[in-house]
């Protein structure tokens, strides 16, 4: 004999339970047909025997194998490959920030830091040669940074606004607003400030799988600060051509 609290659990099974009359599972009660099988024809189940009524696909209008589904196998193959692909496309883009952040490597994702690119060309568009800029503060010592190179004709120093791992700016003391505005006066200071940035790359481990040196000149070059600055950026595979 089953108790009471078991004949719960017992009266719930696939299986018929004809010993006792009366049962709610029984052929008897009306609870099931002779021979019928519960996880066929439970209103949950995905194929049952019994269906007579299948929809068309909505893709080539065949008839779907599978009672209430939408899409043929071939076509449901398809829709899930798309819903992949959406995943991946929205992963990558996830992959994209994390990499302007910690600047790790993604396939997938956009190009570097596109967000920050953005704003540069803004603020290029609106940019001015003014008297005084954020550079020549810094160079004056009037803004303190950590210096990477400091002498009596310019310093060197991290950008704020990585574009790479590695990524410092060399300017002069002198405020020359940008490179077109140099003469035959600045040939020995543009000499030194291309050495500055050799021997600095090469303190911050640059030299051997190489480097880039960058200067923008007026606003179609993106130059958002008018003092004269180098870009030196490593420390990853940089793509060409760059803009």
């Amino acid at each position: 004999m089953v108790c009471d609290n078991c004949q719960k659990k017992v009266g719930t099974v696939a299986t018929q339970d004809v010993w006792k009359s009366g049962s709610r599972n029984t052929v008897e009660s009306g609870g099931r047909k002779l021979n019928e099988n519960k996880l066929l024809t439970g209103k949950s189940t995905r194929y049952s025997p019994y269906t007579t009524k299948f929809n068309k696909c909505k893709v080539c209008k065949a008839t779907v194998h599978q009672p209430g589904g939408t899409y043929c196998q071939e076509n449901n193959f398809f829709s899930k490959m798309s819903a992949v692909i959406r995943s991946l496309l929205s992963l990558a883009s996830v992959a994209a920030v994390h990499r302007c952040n910690s600047y790790a490597y993604f396939s997938l994702a956009t190009p570097y830091c596109s967000a920050k690119q953005s704003d540069e060309k803004t603020k290029a568009q609106t940019a001015k040669p003014t008297e005084d800029t954020i550079f020549g503060k810094i160079a004056r010592k009037e803004i303190k940074v950590d210096l990477l190179h400091d002498d009596d004709q310019c310093v060197a120093f991290h950008d704020v606004n990585k574009q790479a791992p590695s990524h410092f700016l060399v300017i002069p003391k002198e405020p020359i607003p940008q490179l077109s505005a140099c003469t035959a006066s600045h040939e020995k200071l543009l000499g030194h400030l291309l050495i500055v940035a050799t021997q600095v790359a090469k303190k911050q481990g640059l030299s051997d799988d190489g480097y880039r040196l960058v200067i923008n000149n007026g606003r179609n070059a993106c130059q958002s600060v008018y003092h004269l600055h180098i870009h030196v950026l490593g420390g990853r595979q940089l793509d060409w051509p760059p803009g």
